[in-house]
């Protein structure tokens, strides 16, 4: 189980790095835009891939060894939901900027959605390890 909630640590590491980096991207630099794709992509599958886990395996485990488990955290995996399809959406838009998407607006959402979405995600994270994994 501890390995499990581990990965929250790389999470939090890799979402903070692409916030900032989103901040320093330069959206005239077509290489760095898509390298910023490329990172963006990985990190919102691999919070999708983990909030799916938490939700599908380990909170069920947690709760039948008699854990309490808020619902409110899969309530917040949802939210994240959203902001990462905004992300992922910006993403593709950057990618593929034409005259119709346009670099800088969708890297300002980019910007916009991580700005909110990562403090969130931290105390997210940070609560489960307070709370989860102390109960572990």
């Amino acid at each position: 189980m501890q390995s499990w909630f581990d990965i929250h640590e790389a999470i939090e590491a890799g979402a903070l790095a692409l916030r900032e980096r989103a901040h320093a991207l330069d959206a005239a630099d077509a290489d760095d835009v898509r390298r910023f794709c490329d990172e963006s992509a990985f990190l919102m599958d691999v919070l999708i891939l983990h909030s799916k886990g938490e939700d599908g395996i380990v909170f069920p485990m947690l709760r039948d060894a008699g854990i309490e488990v808020p619902d409110a955290l899969t309530e917040q995996h949802h939210e994240e939901l959203s902001a990462i399809y905004d992300v992922q959406t910006a993403a593709v838009e950057m990618r593929f900027a034409n005259e119709k998407h346009d670099v800088a607006g969708a890297l300002a959402q980019a910007r916009s959605t991580l700005d909110r979405m990562v403090p969130e995600l931290i105390t997210h994270i940070r609560w489960e390890d307070d709370h989860l994994v102390a109960a572990v």
